[in-house]
């Protein structure tokens, strides 16, 4: 079993063509890696099957976004344990942690503004990490 995880803020191509905006390639050009990341997935994808061809072994790829932290801990219908959303919700917890201050935004939201531009605090990377391990648990909790 392979977890994979998109910790990269998206491009948005399509509002970029939309407006002929093609600025983000001279100004900020790390943001390539988000066109590298698609094509590395395909290149993945591909010999993940070949794999399962040659070998016959079936290998099964959960992919993640770190962003879906915010939409499990926001939805309540969602079966997160009280200590784990709480975490999720204040600041608490990152401040003692990671040393994170108090932010306007929740921690789960504030995932969504984290700038990933090969340059990450470690408030930024606890966040990040963390997040990946909530959804593993997520993921096996969640097995039927």
């Amino acid at each position: 079993m392979i977890y994979s995880f998109d910790a990269g803020q998206r491009l948005d191509s399509e509002e970029s063509l939309k407006t002929l905006d093609l600025s983000i390639w001279t100004t900020q050009i790390t943001r390539t890696v988000d066109v590298l990341n698609g094509y590395a997935g395909g290149y993945r994808e591909e010999l993940l099957d070949a794999l399962d061809l040659q070998a016959g072994i079936d290998v099964e790829v959960i992919e993640f976004d770190y962003l879906d932290v915010n939409l499990m801990v926001s939805d309540y219908d969602v079966a997160v344990p009280a200590a784990t959303r709480a975490k999720w919700e204040n600041w608490d917890w990152w401040q003692d942690t990671y040393g994170c201050g108090q932010r306007t935004q929740t921690p789960a939201a504030y995932l969504a503004n984290v700038p990933t531009r090969l340059s990450i605090s470690d408030c930024n990377k606890g966040l990040i990490s963390e997040a990946a391990k909530f959804l593993v648990m997520m993921r096996f909790a969640n097995i039927p």
